[in-house]
């Protein structure tokens, strides 16, 4: 089977509908309008006539204003005509309610085409036309069943079947003025029973079809067609019932069934709109809804192709990505792909973005009628998939800057190690030498105390070297590192490890150097008798770390870009971790955050 492409999209091949023949349809719907209201408002054949005339008057009006509606979303299409048009030929029957025997014929038969117009529509919504052979032949036998019923009516019947609750007769209804041949009274009653019945059955096939259309069209489409399917239930049952009860009984039902057919009536143009509305309500929230559960982080092309076909019911919908060093498409898996070529069961549409094509969703031509919604996410589609690139790159420049710092870290403790510890070991050696060679006194007093500086400076040179890479880190891990801070730290530090274990050495030090920031930030700000507690833990691969204190705390805000926590975060985000920090004056301070725990192989 050929696959299809819009060759720029649904919305790009079709025209807008002109502004004038908006006005013109909503001109003739205010004219239909008059005409539904005039003839019934002043018949004496109508129960309650101005209640009826009113009714009347508004169905039409909810016809003609849905249609515009939809005309409105969908210039393209002529659904929305189709819709308006059923408000038009209703106003048509309204002459059933004139007591002459020519119009009230013309009205009857009015309402018979509108059952025949309306069973075209119904298969027809959302598209414009019958879109299945099985829906063609309904159409199709419906036109026939119809006018061979309503031609025996017409040529033998004296009096026409009744109307439905809002035209119908409440005395004896005005002769058929087209009757060809003369019968008796029996025989009218049969033919109206029968033209009753057999309608009851189309509208019953009709219910069938759309149930059918509503379990296998796409979610979206789903979303359209299944207000109107139980609408359809509503109105069958109580016009079915009330001509039934109206045909047998040969006078006009009680004020309840009257009701309910009025009810049934209005349902049909609502749920016609509410469908639409329905559709357009399902995508703004799978929109939120996509934006709210999915992080930049977690979207991927695989991932993305995913939900779309989910949300918009399309379980072949194929995800296409604009790479633009190769100047093509590719799928999700960065393998150049070709746009298929046009046909009936399959369509493109294509998003662009700043003028560049972003990406392609190949797609069932069934969901060419919801083109808004498959755009609408597309664009989202779009936007999250460069924020996500956006991120990646981010978090690889990110890693890039801290890989060079550290390997800057790895320098300076070599040159410490090899060049200036090992000039003052030198130094303190031959101090040493030459205090065993000089005589008590000042000499030696003064030895004694340069022997003493060195001694200090070796110290202090070890502590530097000790903060720019710790050994013990390498060697012993988390834990044990950050216990070692304990033993020269200005503030009392408790360490509680719960059984964090090794990681990548990136992680590890990442961990390390956050946590000594914030230590230090502690010693500094948090005021006389802090204290400190580091607490790590392991679990479902991420390692979590947290640094509290019970000191003086801060307002974060005004804080937020310092050094300090500018370069917390970018160690954590480097490595694809989140920070979090959580202070208040006179509350404390909480520095927190949690890091994929990496190849603890990954170590050299």
């Amino acid at each position: 089977m050929g696959t299809h492409a819009a060759a720029a999209g649904v919305a790009e091949r079709r025209s807008s509908a002109s502004s004038t023949y908006l006005i013109g349809v909503a001109l003739a719907g205010v004219a239909a309008t008059m005409l539904a209201v005039w003839p019934v408002w002043f018949s004496p054949l109508v129960s309650h006539a101005h209640a009826a005339a009113v009714a009347r008057g508004l169905l039409v009006a909810c016809y003609v204003g849905v249609g515009l509606y939809t005309w409105s979303r969908r210039p393209g299409s002529r659904v929305g005509l189709l819709i308006a048009g059923a408000g038009l030929l209703y106003s048509t029957t309204s002459l059933a309610a004139i007591d002459r025997p020519l119009p009230h014929t013309l009205g009857r038969l009015a309402l018979a085409a509108q059952v025949v117009y309306f069973a075209f529509l119904f298969v027809s919504f959302p598209r414009e036309r019958p879109a299945t052979a099985v829906e063609r032949r309904f159409v199709v036998a419906t036109v026939g069943v119809s006018a061979a019923v309503w031609a025996v009516n017409l040529l033998f019947a004296d009096t026409l079947p009744r109307g439905g609750p809002l035209i119908d007769c409440s005395t004896r209804c005005p002769d058929n003025a087209l009757q060809v041949v003369e019968t008796p009274h029996p025989v009218t009653t049969v033919l109206g029973l029968t033209a009753t019945v057999l309608t009851a059955l189309i509208v019953l096939a009709l219910i069938v079809l759309l149930a059918r259309k509503a379990a296998s069209a796409t979610l979206i489409r789903r979303r359209l067609v299944v207000p109107l399917l139980y609408a359809s239930i509503l109105f069958a049952a109580s016009y079915a019932t009330y001509s039934l009860v109206s045909q047998a009984g040969g006078g006009s039902p009680g004020p309840s069934l009257r009701v309910l057919g009025v009810v049934g009536a209005f349902s049909v143009p609502l749920a016609l709109l509410y469908g639409q509305l329905r559709e357009r309500l399902f995508a703004a929230a799978s929109l939120w809804r996509t934006m709210g559960r999915v992080g930049p982080r977690q979207v991927t092309p695989e991932r993305m192709e995913a939900f779309l076909g989910e949300t918009l019911g399309d379980p072949s919908l194929a995800l296409a990505l604009w790479s633009a060093p190769q100047g093509n498409y590719v799928d999700v898996e960065g393998e150049p792909v070709e746009l298929p070529e046009p046909s009936e069961t399959r369509s493109v549409t294509r998003i662009s973005r700043g003028g560049s094509p972003s990406l392609a969703l190949v797609h069932d031509a069934a969901l060419d009628d919801d083109v808004d919604v498959v755009r609408g996410l597309g664009g989202a589609a779009a936007t999250l998939l460069e924020n996500a690139t956006l991120v990646d790159e981010l978090q690889a420049s990110r890693a890039r800057i801290v890989e060079s710092a550290e390997q800057e870290r790895h320098r300076l403790e070599r040159d410490l190690h090899d060049g200036a510890q090992q000039r003052l070991t030198s130094i303190q050696i031959k101090l040493a030498l030459a205090r065993e060679h000089a005589p008590d006194g000042q000499l030696a007093t003064e030895l004694d105390e340069v022997a003493r500086d060195a001694a200090r400076a070796a110290s202090e040179l070890r502590a530097l070297a000790h903060g720019i890479y710790p050994p013990l880190l390498h060697d012993a891990g988390l834990g044990p590192a950050l216990r070692s801070l304990a033993g020269w730290a200005t503030i009392p530090i408790r360490v509680v490890d719960r059984g964090v274990g090794r990681a990548a050495a990136g992680v590890e030090l990442a961990i390390y150097f956050c946590a000594l920031e914030a230590l230090q930030n502690v010693s500094k700000h948090a005021g006389e008798g802090a204290r400190a507690v580091v607490t790590l833990s392991r679990a479902a691969g991420e390692i979590d770390f947290e640094v509290r204190d019970d000191g003086a705390g801060f307002e974060p805000a005004p804080h937020a870009n310092g050094i300090g926590l500018v370069s917390m975060r970018d160690r954590i985000g480097a490595i694809g971790g989140r920070l979090d920090v959580r202070s208040s004056p006179g509350e404390g301070t909480t520095v927190s955050g949690s890091v994929p725990a990496g190849d603890e192989t990954n170590r050299a």
